[in-house]
């Protein structure tokens, strides 16, 4: 009786996406674990090969005789574990071999923190202090890689987490590949880093000579960002607590004759 192995052969495809920055072409193959477990992306076609020795030396691809299949590869429409028994004449199952085919593509998180956060409608914004983390999970093979691009770059390996110090507009996409050439469809996050803080200035309405104001003098406040915009302006007069402006003039009728001083931000 001769012994014999069976040997699996495959047709490597390619994955290509479409995207601005262009992601990089990545080919549909098979993978084999570190439990020599097998793996195939699941679009590819499947061929068997037999050989009387470990190495394969003298292997022979064997002919589908299947009806209406004859001489064509196998090719699985599931994603799953599939079994290829070898079945003697009297039904005696002589050996199981499983393929693990894979057609589902990683998903990849982001988490996007460390600095405070403000939103609108249409935009998100970020201070100092931005970084962003990637992770990835696969069901079947495992995660092969994760890329990342922002802004016009073209992809790069994503390694570790990353500081987004620079202020201005992010476009920033990321996708991940697992063993067997499947491909992340890309997602993307817009927000701006905004490191500028905002400006703050007073006028003041009444009579007044020099530094010397009348009762009926009032005083406003502005506030001007070019990102973010200010959320808010506070005020004190010499080391009173400090209060919100409410955007109305700020009267000081009541105040005492003497020296004042105020102070204010946003």
């Amino acid at each position: 009786m001769y012994k014999f192995l069976i040997f699996i052969t495959i047709c490597l495809g390619s994955s290509v996406l479409a995207n601005a920055q262009s992601p990089e072409s990545h080919q549909k193959k098979k993978h084999v674990d570190s439990l020599n477990n097998f793996y195939i992306q699941q679009s590819l076609p499947l061929y068997l090969n037999v050989s009387t020795t470990p190495d394969g030396s003298d292997s022979h691809t064997l002919k589908n005789e299947k009806q209406g299949a004859e001489n064509q590869p196998m090719t699985f429409d599931k994603n799953g574990v599939y079994d290829i028994k070898v079945q003697l004449q009297g039904k005696t199952t002589a050996g199981i071999f499983k393929v693990h085919a894979d057609g589902i593509a990683p998903k990849t998180t982001v988490t996007i923190e460390n600095a405070p956060k403000f939103a609108t409608k249409d935009t998100t914004y970020y201070g100092v202090g931005l970084q962003s983390t990637l992770a990835s999970k696969d069901a079947m093979s495992g995660v092969e890689g994760i890329f990342q691009a922002i802004n016009s770059q073209t992809y790069s390996p994503y390694v570790s987490r990353i500081d987004l110090n620079q202020e201005g507009n992010y476009d920033y996409n990321f996708y991940a590949t697992d063993k067997v050439g499947n491909v992340e469809i890309v997602q993307n996050r817009k927000f701006v880093v905004d490191l500028t803080a905002p400006n703050s200035a007073y006028t003041i309405s009444g009579t007044r000579l020099g530094d010397i104001l009348a009762p009926d003098v009032t005083f406003s406040l502005q506030a001007t960002d070019n990102s973010a915009g200010a959320e808010s302006t506070s005020y004190f007069f010499n080391e009173d607590k400090s209060l919100f402006y409410k955007q109305l003039p700020i009267p000081i009728a009541k105040m005492e004759d003497g020296d004042h001083v105020i102070s204010y931000h946003s």
